[in-house]
């Protein structure tokens, strides 16, 4: 370790690098990066972990398979596994959740559960306001069927648009410039090609 405090309890673990103040301090764990003071800081027996950032993962004690960069990115996070983090206070307020994808700045900041996805760069607020605000929310689903994703934005399909399920249409839609009510459902397998 590089730093004051730098992998200091580390007595068993292997593979470890820890450069920064404190970074990986209380780690026993092996397979670990830290770059940044603090970083991984808390970590005690948690293993294969990226963390870069002042402060990234400070409180993980026993996540695994964790990668945040960004200063305090996953900052309190201590048990969640499998989080990708991308983004300064990017999923700062999740303690336990596992599998969560956030990128961008303060993305997914207020969420505290497993399996979500989000692409933010601003602090919404709340959690609500991260799932409503952000560019995307999604969440992640071993069942395909039960997986989840939403854009919050204008969005302009520049070729095809293939779809294999039903579609749900609750405003007006266009139709080579003809509008069309909300609340009418579609079968896949029809095809249609965009006015200009």
């Amino acid at each position: 370790g590089i730093g004051g405090g730098a992998l200091s309890s580390n007595v068993s673990g292997s593979n470890n690098v820890a450069v920064g103040g404190s970074a990986l301090g209380n780690s026993v764990g092996g397979f670990n990066l830290a770059i940044g003071g603090s970083a991984l800081g808390a970590n005690t027996t948690g293993e294969n972990n990226v963390a870069i950032g002042q402060s990234a993962f400070q409180a993980n004690t026993i996540g695994g398979k964790n990668t945040a960069i960004g200063w305090n990115s996953g900052v309190n996070n201590l048990t969640g596994s499998t989080n990708t983090i991308i983004g300064a206070q990017a999923l700062s307020n999740n303690v336990n959740g596992s599998g969560n994808l956030a990128l961008g700045y303060y993305a997914g900041y207020y969420s505290t559960g497993s399996n979500g996805f989000y692409v933010g760069n601003d602090n919404y607020g709340s959690l609500s306001n991260d799932q409503n605000k952000s560019l995307m929310y999604g969440e992640f689903n071993n069942t395909t069927a039960n997986q989840t994703l939403q854009i919050n934005a204008t969005t302009n399909v520049k070729n095809n648009l293939v779809v294999t399920g039903s579609i749900d249409i609750t405003g007006t839609y266009y139709v080579n410039g003809v509008a069309f009510s909300g609340g009418t459902s579609g079968t896949s397998g029809t095809s249609g090609t965009s006015g200009s």
